[in-house]
């Protein structure tokens, strides 16, 4: 059942927890990569500089998605956008978790960049429909979200990439990120 939210009515509690966690399984995936860049360069059998490209491309990506995806809010289906990328992040992390080259992987980590800026399209919509008196706190709880999977995902990743490789990261990701799909449609 979909619920209609009406500007500065209220956003619903669960709402916002669900938008909470998966602000922060979606920034996530731009710091994935960093513990396991020595288990990709050795896997991939590329220098530490080429593996070090990984997080500077998927920075990148990030800055291009703010700059060229963020915009697109104002102007088209937000729920379309927010579909759309979370399919693309899927998809990009499968295709880093079954990638045979680098050029692969830094390619589909700068869609993945491109891709995992849903919290910034997620807080304007916590802000928009929340009473005016809790704005402030509403957006607080994304913004926790959004950096509890920013320093989670570093701890995480760590530990799946030590006891079950770098590239079972990338696949529980992918499922992750296709998951996220269903409660924002």
């Amino acid at each position: 059942m979909k619920q209609k939210l009406i500007e500065n009515e209220g956003i619903p509690g669960y709402l916002l927890l669900i938008l909470a966690v998966i602000s922060g399984l979606a920034v996530a995936n731009l710091y994935y990569n960093q513990p396991l860049l020595n288990e990709i360069c050795s896997d991939l059998k590329v220098n530490e500089f080429t593996a070090n490209l990984i997080p500077m491309v998927t920075q990148i990506g990030y800055a291009c998605g703010l700059l060229f995806i963020i915009p697109l809010g104002d102007l088209y289906n937000r729920r379309r956008i927010i579909v759309v990328n979370f399919t693309l992040l899927s998809l990009s992390m499968a295709s880093i978790a079954l990638s045979g080259n680098i050029g692969l992987v830094l390619a589909s980590s700068l869609i993945t960049g491109i891709c995992s800026v849903m919290p910034q399209i997620f807080i304007p919509i916590a802000s928009q429909f929340s009473k005016p008196e809790h704005k402030s706190k509403n957006v607080g709880v994304l913004v926790s979200g959004l950096l509890t999977g920013i320093l989670g995902s570093r701890v995480i990743s760590g530990l799946v990439g030590e006891y079950w490789g770098w590239r079972t990261m990338y696949y529980v990701a992918a499922v992750i990120m296709f998951v996220c799909i269903f409660p924002l449609k």
